[in-house]
């Protein structure tokens, strides 16, 4: 059953680079930051991972949102933990760009679902964008070809694509007739699990995080928890 259901108006929003003020330390491939001191109270410390090297693009959507973990795993036809293992960034639209992430996922732990999966794919949308793909962009105003664009993270609501080489838990539903599955609550029902912690992180930049937990609720969740505490959670269901 969905718990309820919210209408976000579209609009797109150029975030840049985020400046981070609270602690850092240098783990992972990016720079992991614990956002103990941002979000208060919490019961323990949790860790936010940059999952992107990208400014990233902030846009929003109309998309139902769940507000219990029953409610999402009640949604979903599959729930487990998967590894990234390809991707594909699919371009829906040039000018202004949009596009999709379409993952090939290797199932490493099921909860829920068909046990003879072994792979799964998975759409969400944004990505990756190379901005000098936009039509209207390939040529500067001196008439001369542009060489190369930045690149900018398309987003919903500051959530970032799974990436490839990553560990997430998912909450798949399925797509339309011939179309991967996607993520339940849209970039709600995903977080990652950090290969040398063994514990989720927070894959949200802080600031945005901390102004919209009512969304990211899964993740401070799970956010610190080990993962053979999710797992019991989980598997509890």
């Amino acid at each position: 059953m969905i718990s309820k259901a919210t209408k976000i108006g579209a609009g797109i929003l150029l975030a840049g680079a985020i400046g981070l003020t609270v602690f850092m330390s240098g783990q992972d491939e990016g720079v992991i930051v614990k956002v103990k001191e941002i979000v208060s109270p919490l019961s323990s410390d949790f860790e936010f991972v940059k999952e992107t090297q990208y400014p990233i693009a902030a846009g929003s959507a109309s998309m139902e949102t769940f507000d219990t973990l029953e409610s999402m795993y009640e949604r979903a036809v599959i729930v487990a933990e998967v590894k990234i293992k390809d991707q594909e960034t699919i371009y829906t639209s040039e000018n202004p760009p949009s596009v999709l992430t379409w993952s090939e996922a290797d199932i490493k732990t099921l909860y829920k679902g068909d046990t003879s999966l072994k792979t799964v794919k998975i759409s969400e949308t944004g990505g990756v964008i190379d901005m000098s793909k936009s039509k209207g962009n390939e040529m500067r105003s001196d008439g001369k070809p542009r060489a190369s664009e930045p690149f900018v993270e398309s987003t919903i609501e500051g959530s970032p694509v799974m990436k490839k080489g990553n560990r997430y838990i998912v909450f798949l539903k399925d797509g339309y007739p011939g179309d991967p599955y996607t993520i339940v609550g849209t970039v709600q029902g995903k977080f990652r699990i950090e290969d040398v912690s063994n514990k989720g992180v927070v894959t949200i930049a802080p600031d945005r995080f901390a102004k919209h937990m009512d969304l990211f609720w899964l993740q401070r969740k799970f956010a610190g928890k080990e993962k053979i505490e999710i797992d019991k959670v989980l598997k509890s269901l």
